[in-house]
């Protein structure tokens, strides 16, 4: 990042560092030497707004295309899932919209489908920072069975919330089912959406694994993600190969919103 160097703006800092001059009183040569130190902290006080306009507006722009994949995952009650692939790979809501169309929905999905994963290090420091702040607020305890709440608050709500902040309030909030691994009886019918083949060679349960194991190679192959060592080990591949916690999903988003406002004053 640099700062202005146009007439215009180094003719503005001239008239600062003069004030600044005057303030001090300094004449002569001590005048000269302190015209140096005053312009050089001028320069280094616009350097570090630029720096910090900049990381704002990066973390701003991370947010808005988290926000934008969750939404996309919502309309398809795949949510959660998509809030997975978001913070492990840079892609748009419309990649996730290709990507999770293979996946069952986030109330029949399993436990790992949902979990809030690993650190993802693509992206610049402030676009990171801002991943794990949202990583996090969805991680906390508080969040389970939350999850519609969770992005009121920090998706959509102030860029400045952490889960510390938003976990008394959470607390005071319903919390909607969970997601859960599905029955033999749910994985037997699922088969079709997971791309499963009912094969009498091999148990159910080996099924679905399958039938996962290629719904999540297709999804990577969308969003041309391979291996990703932050998804949680050596050997996973994507955004849907390792395991955290999960969340569950509630309509009270709005409600949440709401509450957030009253309770900021």
């Amino acid at each position: 990042m640099t700062i202005d160097m146009s007439q215009a703006a180094q003719t503005r800092r001239q008239i600062e560092a003069d004030a600044r001059l005057a303030r001090l009183g300094a004449t002569g040569e001590a005048r000269t030497a302190a015209r140096k130190r005053v312009m050089s902290e001028i320069e280094g006080e616009e350097l570090a707004t630029a720096n910090a306009e900049a990381a704002k507006a990066e973390a701003t722009t991370e947010r808005q295309r988290i926000a934008a994949v969750v939404r996309a995952g919502r309309d398809r009650d795949r949510g959660q899932q998509a809030l997975r692939a978001a913070l492990l790979a840079p892609i748009g809501a419309e990649a996730a919209a290709g990507l999770i169309a293979a996946l069952p929905t986030d109330g029949t999905a399993s436990a790992d489908a949902v979990a809030v994963p690993g650190f993802a290090s693509f992206g610049t420091p402030a676009a990171q920072a801002e991943r794990r702040r949202i990583a996090s607020a969805f991680a906390h305890p508080g969040a389970q069975g939350r999850f519609a709440a969770v992005c009121a608050m920090i998706l959509d709500g102030d860029a400045s919330l952490t889960a510390e902040q938003i976990a008394p309030l959470l607390a005071t909030m319903p919390t909607g089912p969970v997601a859960r691994t599905p029955g033999p009886g749910a994985r037997a019918a699922g088969l079709a959406e997971f791309g499963g083949e009912a094969a009498p060679a091999r148990s159910k349960s080996e099924t679905a694994a399958a039938g996962w194991k290629r719904a999540a190679a297709e999804a990577n192959r969308l969003i041309g993600a391979g291996t990703t060592a932050a998804a949680g080990g050596a050997g996973q591949a994507g955004p849907l190969a390792s395991s955290d916690q999960y969340f569950g999903m509630t309509p009270e988003g709005r409600a949440a919103a709401e509450a957030l406002r009253r309770a900021r004053g």
